[in-house]
């Protein structure tokens, strides 16, 4: 048996799918996920898990993504397989909203009577969707409603320029950490060693500092990872003939090798990240 229930927002279709694919931030605006890690992202085949306010946490995976429409995930609960998802529908002045959901296994009847059970202290039989929690907390902001932390400018975090970069680069991170796993390589091991094939392109001799002064990168931190990446046998290090004090690097014929395949993911992946921004 499916549950569903839809709800008529004011807020533009695209807006909210912009939400749905910033999973980073599900837990400011849904009111049921207490937390929530998908470290690729709201992508087909995406795995993770799902802790509730209320209840155990759950391995996710998403199933299915119609950008801009749709999304369904699945889970699994003790003994029990749980299917659900999102559906928007715009008409050019607002959206319809549905969430569907569906418990199967042995002890699917019981999943099924506590989701009732929390639908009939609702009233609304939709206040605790999240599509509820986005018109709510729209309509807070117009009529004053949100407490305001006094020693912020900002009506919280969700509207702070630096907390949306920070939120979204943390996304990234994450989701590129996740394309880089086959390569059994890091976001900033990959930064470093790409950087030392791009200036190393043509022959020339490049020190660990020439390293630190591109990437903008702490010192001591591109220090530790040249050492892993020494150590796996990706890169090599000698003092330089120009100051003893200085480091050459280069990298190894190992570690041109390995940076030839990422490559490609990397710039992919860095085009899907960013166009499914524009398009919000």
């Amino acid at each position: 048996m499916t549950i569903t229930h839809s709800i008529s927002i004011s807020t533009p279709q695209s807006a909210v799918f912009a939400l749905y694919e910033n999973v980073a931030s599900w837990p400011a605006w849904d009111c049921e996920t207490e937390a929530v890690f998908l470290p690729d992202g709201l992508h087909r085949g995406s795995t993770g898990w799902l802790k509730p306010r209320k209840g155990p946490k759950a391995r996710v995976r998403v199933a299915e993504v119609l950008p801009g429409r749709s999304f369904t995930m699945e889970g699994q609960l003790p003994l029990c397989r749980m299917h659900f998802g999102h559906d928007l529908r715009g008409d050019g002045q607002g959206t319809t909203a549905t969430h569907w959901v569906r418990f199967s296994g042995p002890l699917g009847f019981l999943f099924r009577r506590l989701h009732r059970q929390r639908d009939r202290r609702h009233p609304s039989g939709n206040s605790a969707r999240p599509e509820a929690c986005v018109r709510e907390q729209g309509r807070k902001r117009v009529t004053g409603q949100d407490q305001k932390w006094e020693p912020s400018s900002f009506a919280g975090p969700q509207v702070s320029p630096g907390f949306t970069l920070w939120q979204e680069f943390m996304l990234w991170q994450r989701g590129l950490n996740g394309r880089l796993k086959p390569f059994e390589l890091t976001q900033p091991q990959f930064a470093i060693l790409a950087v030392c094939g791009w200036m190393t392109r043509n022959g020339q001799n490049v020190t660990q500092r020439d390293v630190v002064d591109f990437l903008g990168m702490d010192r001591m931190h591109v220090s530790q990872i040249a050492t892993r990446l020494e150590r796996d046998g990706l890169i090599e290090r000698s003092a330089s003939k120009a100051d003893q004090r200085s480091k050459r690097v280069t990298l190894t014929p190992l570690g041109r090798e390995r940076l030839a395949r990422a490559v490609p993911v990397v710039e992919a992946y860095d085009r899907e990240f960013f166009a499914a921004r524009k398009a919000r």
